[in-house]
């Protein structure tokens, strides 16, 4: 039985990171694992992402909005919708829980709109586990750098409110691990590892 895993959290958060170290671990160790993105990884959703990360491109929130959705759809189609019934992990970096967070939370789309059209393309592909890496404004601002894409430079503001959307998002759901993204990159990979031998793998770390 497959198991598919989500990192979730604002840009800078360190989730990318983390999810690279953990992918490189575990498929080491267990060997069937796939790290996956959005938007990416297929060659359809490789194009939308240079569209949508462009910072020299005006794109309208709506127009944003579906070509995030036409990527998850081709993702789901070459990656996802066969996971259950392969001996598998996949390990994605973003689900449509950003998209309820950016374009709901963040642009101001409405969010009952957004789960309808996520239910159209998700189905019933929903993930057994979440990370929510969670940082603060000053962390944030101390990580963001002068290399930015059109999503990373927006105003400190855009972001409280796609993190509050998280926040909402998560709330009521049992299966999200909270991960205090101001730590060392170490230490985080440590408590995420933990996580795995002990709760999503279901053993303990054999030292």
């Amino acid at each position: 039985m497959g198991r598919f895993v989500v990192f979730e959290g604002i840009d800078k958060s360190g989730k990318t990171t983390q999810i690279e170290m953990i992918y490189k671990y575990l498929k080491d160790k267990y060997g069937n694992v796939i790290l996956i993105k959005e938007p990416g990884t297929t060659e359809l959703g490789e194009e939308l992402r240079q569209l949508l990360l462009n910072k020299s491109i005006k794109i309208s929130p709506i127009s944003e909005l579906f070509l995030y959705l036409a990527a998850r759809a081709q993702l789901i189609e070459e990656y996802i919708k066969n996971y259950k019934n392969e001996d598998i992990i996949i390990l994605s970096d973003r689900y449509y829980y950003s998209t309820i967070a950016y374009q709901g939370y963040g642009r101001g789309l409405d969010v009952d709109m957004l789960l309808y059209l996520n239910k159209i393309v998700v189905n019933d592909y929903e993930p057994d586990y979440i990370f929510f890496f969670d940082i603060d404004n000053n962390t944030f601002i101390k990580r963001k750098g002068d290399k930015i894409d059109r999503i990373e430079k927006e105003r400190i503001e855009f972001f409280e409110k796609v993190k509050e959307g998280y926040y909402f998002i998560f709330k009521s759901k049992k299966n999200v691990f909270y991960i205090d993204a101001t730590k060392s990159k170490d230490e985080i990979f440590n408590e995420i590892l933990k996580i795995f031998e002990s709760k999503i793998l279901g053993r303990e770390e054999r030292k």
